[in-house]
């Protein structure tokens, strides 16, 4: 984890010096992000087990590990929204540089989570037997991996390279920042529609993920084809 978050402060360090953002500011805004992500992310896995509602428990992090990094990374993108509106950043920019961090940490963080056997996944009759464990699994860690280094390799390209997609800039004169940011969105959701098969029922949250990434990349794109669909749907609703 602490090599995942030193490799995505200098992507985040490297980024904010290519938009010519305030050097100060770009190490605030991580640090306090950073912050964020840990202070939130506890919060949400204390309110999530029961057993923790007491201060001492909740505070124990040693005694009581846990956090919820999805929370975490949710409270951590509110606070960097709060801070770019605060500094004058363009947002969708943010969220592209953002996206971009953001697959750095978790590409380096899962194998982390592979050495440390974190997350093995429901038993069954085939699988990898982990240390200190007879049953066999199904390698969820395995497949976080897999899933963090293509979302990096895709989302960097897509960062690098969206001005130039015809589907996507369309008729319009320039592409709008944002879609390495949606399609970061979008990959989490073929995620949890992979992780819900293989080790809880979560695969909802990943068509929700996906339908609302989906409708926002259309929205954005050059054609503007979500608000010509509205037009249409609104003239047949008259007549």
């Amino acid at each position: 984890m602490f090599l995942g978050l030193f490799a995505g402060l200098y992507w985040w360090w490297k980024i904010g010096r290519d938009e010519h953002w305030e050097e100060t500011r770009l190490f605030d805004s991580y640090f306090l992000s950073l912050i964020s992500f840990f202070v939130g992310g506890r919060a949400v896995y204390v309110l999530t087990h029961p057993e923790l509602y007491s201060i001492a428990r909740a505070l124990g992090i040693l005694a009581y590990p846990g956090i919820n990094w999805v929370g975490g990374i949710a409270i951590a993108g509110v606070m960097m929204w709060f801070l770019s509106r605060r500094f004058e950043w363009e947002g969708w920019k943010v969220f592209d540089a953002w996206a971009t961090v953001l697959s750095t940490v978790m590409l380096i963080a899962s194998v982390g989570a592979i050495l440390n056997g974190s997350n093995p996944g429901r038993v069954v009759p085939w699988g990898l037997s982990y240390p200190g464990s007879m049953d066999k699994h199904i390698p969820v860690d395995i497949w976080t991996f897999l899933w963090s280094l293509i979302s990096f390799a895709t989302v960097s390209r897509v960062r690098k390279y969206f001005r130039f997609y015809s589907w996507y800039k369309g008729d319009a004169s320039v592409a709008k920042d944002g879609l390495a940011g949606l399609v970061l969105v979008m990959l989490s959701g073929f995620y949890y529609l992979v992780a819900g098969i293989i080790d809880a029922n979560i695969y909802y949250w990943g068509a929700i993920l996906i339908l609302i990434s989906g409708c926002m990349i259309v929205l954005r794109s050059g054609k503007n084809r979500g608000s010509e669909l509205l037009d249409k749907l609104l003239r047949r609703n008259k007549s």
